[in-house]
C-alpha cells in the first residue's frame, strides 16, 4: 500500500494538477500526464476530459491514450513505468511539451526508492561481514601464500 507523503488525502492535489494540464493544453502545447499505473492513467484521462468539458473545452478528438481539444494541444495519459519517460529528468525522450506527474507516481517511485537503499544497506551490511570473515581466516594464517 503506498504511504501518503505527509497524510495528505483528499486535498485536490490531482485536480490542479489536472486543471493546469488542461490549461496548458488549452493553450496549444502537447501535454503529457503522467500516473502510477495504466489503470490511473485511464482514470486520469477521464477526469481531465469531464474537468475539460465543464470548463467549456471541446474534446476533438478521443485517442487511446489521450485527447485532442478543439483548436488547442493535446494531451496523453501514461503510467510511470512508460518506457519513454524518464525520471531522471522527469521528462518524455522525444517529446517537446509539458510533463505534468500526479503525486501518485511520485509516491509509487519514492516507495520503490526506499525498498532500493534497504537491499542496498542489508548488502552492504552483509559484505562488511562476509569481510570481517575473510580477514579472520587471513590472520588465523588458513592461507598459505608460499
Amino acid at each position: 500500500m503506498t504511504e501518503l507523503v505527509g497524510g495528505n488525502r483528499q486535498t485536490g492535489r490531482t485536480t490542479r494538477m489536472l486543471k493546469a494540464a488542461i490549461a496548458s493544453a488549452a493553450e496549444g502545447n502537447w501535454v503529457t500526464v503522467i500516473g502510477g499505473s495504466y489503470m490511473e492513467s485511464n482514470r486520469l484521462r477521464k477526469s481531465a476530459m469531464m474537468i475539460a468539458s465543464q470548463d467549456g473545452l471541446y474534446i476533438a478528438k478521443e485517442e487511446i491514450t489521450g485527447f485532442r481539444l478543439l483548436r488547442s494541444g493535446s494531451m496523453q495519459f501514461y503510467s510511470e513505468g512508460y518506457p519513454s519517460f524518464e525520471w531522471e529528468t522527469l521528462q518524455v525522450r522525444a517529446v517537446d511539451g509539458m510533463v505534468f506527474i500526479d503525486h501518485h507516481a511520485v509516491e509509487l517511485r519514492r516507495e520503490q526508492l526506499q525498498a532500493a537503499v534497504r537491499l542496498l544497506e542489508e548488502q552492504l551490511r552483509m559484505a562488511k561481514e562476509l569481510e570481517g570473515r575473510f580477514r579472520n581466516t587471513i590472520d588465523r594464517g588458513a592461507f598459505d601464500y608460499n
